[in-house]
């Protein structure tokens, strides 16, 4: 009886299963579309000559670079030549024919350990037909990887060849160092071993005698020997004998090698020593000052070219704590003094003296946020007696009326309008440290969105941010901003205004208030202290910068604490700006001197920040979010 083969069970699709679906050359071309439409002969042929040019072309870019490379390559092989001959002129001299420059190399001569060049052959194809096998014709044939640039390719294009060592050495010399030609007399030549016996005459020499070494001796009467007293082993030694051989330090070699070293004495080695910036001062004082400028160059320092170079600074569409760089400043002294007349360099008094005033220019508007701050408090006082006027009057009038209608008569003054006394919570309370802490509190207060603060909008609601309205428009920040306007009115009628917007000096009236507001939290202005760097207003504690990856990563972060608002105000219309600071110009106070005079003088360069930023470029790997805040 035969047993039925079992039948394979159905398989089993899993609930997760991708779903079956119909290839895409088998579906109909309703839902797929039309096939793709096949290419000419002719429209082939066109890929294939605009690929092979664009090949062609970059082989003839690649070559291009290849020679530039070589080419200066060659030229500072020569600018090294020329260099070593003229400090010291060789001992042998060789005649050098043309550009085949060949020194010798660190006194050892390759000799012919080392092949000679060949030159690659271009014209060698490395997948030639030679090497294929019989049944490669019918296998698929794909196309050779294309060659990389080498080094040879560059060597193969230069005209001179670069060696190790010191070209002025004899070459003459094996690789292992031989002192044979070092050696002032020749070496004695050695007896054969096999030559015959000189003959015998007088009395035999004696046998040579070889000492024992020197041990100490010792006496079996005595306690005490040398070295110490005895161990318990009668047979350990004492004194360790003496050393064989020669001892001490090796002796100099006085072989004479005046025959290859040549020193010459007409280029001597020079040390230079490089001056400091206190000897450049001629030793006195810790810091530049105007008197370490060119004669009659200090006056126009002070009325014309400060107020320039301070413009760079309220005009930069960068972090306004950079000062400018020394190619900028160049042009303003150009610019002022003359082209070429006087260099600007690093570490000299030029760049010194200019970067004090722009530190000081940047302390101008935390002094405007202190005033501005002082004028709501002396605001609020004045308002506050005049509400305290007003109730009072409020309060005399209710108690006429109510007299004369005890007595039955007609108030007379029914028709005077007594002027509304505001209500009590319209106004802060800025009398005692303890309403300003809140104050202030309310104003450093974050948005909802986290990206502004209370005191950045003139119209502010935390729980409803479509009420904000006024961005940068209040107060305290318009009175900071008139320090910009100070500065352009400082500029003298000679020069034109900038026609670019300040975004440097908004941007840095925007963080003085800050500042500011941080140095009132607790109702009562604290100083900052000059020993504590965090309480300085500097571009230590308010500049971009970069912060560190986090742990197990290596992308870095920009933060920008100087440059968040950037993007808002470079999305403000031209009339915008108009009408901001022809607002800020109504509050600018009245003790601001005219155009054309300057107060740089008074102010003491010793103001400079010693934490200065320096000029270069943040190198970052990711930066933050850039956003722009509409005006509403």
């Amino acid at each position: 009886m035969s047993v039925p083969i079992p039948r394979k069970p159905p398989r089993l699709r899993g609930p997760d299963a991708p779903p079956l679906t119909t290839r895409s050359g088998n579906k109909p071309h309703q839902i797929q579309g039309p096939p793709t439409k096949r290419r000419t002969r002719e429209e082939i042929e066109a890929e294939e000559a605009a690929a092979n040019a664009a090949k062609a072309a970059a082989k003839q870019r690649e070559q291009t670079a290849l020679a530039r490379v070589a080419a200066e390559e060659d030229a500072n092989r020569r600018e090294d030549e020329r260099r070593k001959k003229a400090v010291a002129e060789p001992t042998h001299h060789m005649d050098v024919d043309g550009d085949e420059v060949t020194p010798v190399g660190g006194g050892y001569d390759s000799g012919d350990d080392t092949d000679a060049y060949i030159e690659p052959n271009a014209s060698q194809d490395e997948n030639s037909d030679d090497n294929l096998d019989g049944d490669a014709a019918d296998t698929e044939i794909r196309a050779p990887k294309p060659k990389k640039t080498a080094r040879a390719d560059v060597q193969s294009l230069r005209r001179t060849r670069d060696t190790s060592g010191t070209p002025s050495t004899d070459g003459q010399q094996k690789r292992k160092g031989s002192n044979a030609s070092l050696d002032a007399a020749p070496k004695k030549k050695k007896k054969a071993a096999n030559s015959a016996p000189a003959k015998k005459s007088g009395l035999a020499p004696k046998p040579a005698q070889r000492k024992p070494p020197a041990a100490a001796a010792e006496e079996d009467n005595s306690m005490f020997r040398f070295g110490g007293p005895a161990l318990e082993d009668g047979n350990e030694h004492v004194e360790r004998p003496g050393r064989k051989g020669v001892t001490g330090l090796p002796k100099m070699d006085v072989r004479d090698v005046s025959s290859r070293t040549s020193v010459s004495s007409r280029s001597p080695c020079q040390v230079v020593r490089v001056s400091t910036q206190k000897a450049m001062r001629g030793g006195v004082g810790n810091k530049w000052s105007l008197a370490h400028l060119p004669p009659h160059t200090a006056d126009q320092l002070t009325t014309e070219l400060v107020p320039l170079v301070k413009m760079l600074i309220a005009t930069s569409d960068s972090d306004p704590w950079l000062n400018p760089p020394i190619p900028d400043m160049q042009l303003e002294v150009d610019r002022v003094y003359g082209t070429g007349k006087y260099v600007v360099t690093p570490k000299q008094v030029w760049a010194h003296l200019l970067q004090y005033r722009c530190n000081d220019y940047r302390r101008v508007f935390v002094e405007a946020a202190i005033q501005a701050f002082n004028h709501e408090i002396a605001t609020y006082k004045e308002a506050a007696e005049e509400r305290a006027e007003a109730r009072a009057a409020t309060a005399k009038r209710a108690k006429e009326r109510e007299a004369a209608e005890a007595r039955g008569e007609e108030d007379a003054d029914a028709d005077d309008e007594t002027p509304a006394t505001p209500p009590e919570d319209e106004f802060w309370q800025l009398d005692t440290p303890e309403h300003i802490a809140e104050y202030v509190q309310h104003l450093r207060t974050d948005s909802a969105d986290g990206t502004t603060k209370a005191c950045h909008w003139k119209n502010w609601h935390y729980e409803d941010p479509e009420q904000y309205s006024g961005l940068f428009c209040t107060f305290l920040i318009r009175y900071t901003f008139t320090a910009h306007l100070h500065l352009v009115d400082t500029i003298p009628s000679a020069y034109p205004r900038p026609s670019q917007p300040p975004y440097g000096s908004l941007l840095i009236a925007i963080q003085a208030v800050e500042y500011v507001l941080g140095r009132w939290a607790t109702g009562t202005y604290i100083a900052p202290n000059k020993k504590m760097r965090a309480d300085e207003f500097s571009a230590a504690n308010w500049a971009d910068y970069v912060d560190a990856p986090a742990p197990g990563s290596t992308r870095r972060r920009k933060v920008r604490r100087a440059t968040k608002y950037l993007k808002t105000l470079q999305s403000w219309t031209a009339d915008e700006w108009t009408e901001y600071i022809a607002a800020a110009r109504t509050l600018q106070p009245k003790t601001r001197k005219r155009r054309g005079q300057n107060d740089d003088a008074s102010r003491a360069s010793s103001r400079a920040s010693s934490t200065a930023p320096e000029d270069e470029p943040f190198e970052e790997d990711e930066e933050d979010e850039e956003f722009v805040i509409g005006r509403r």
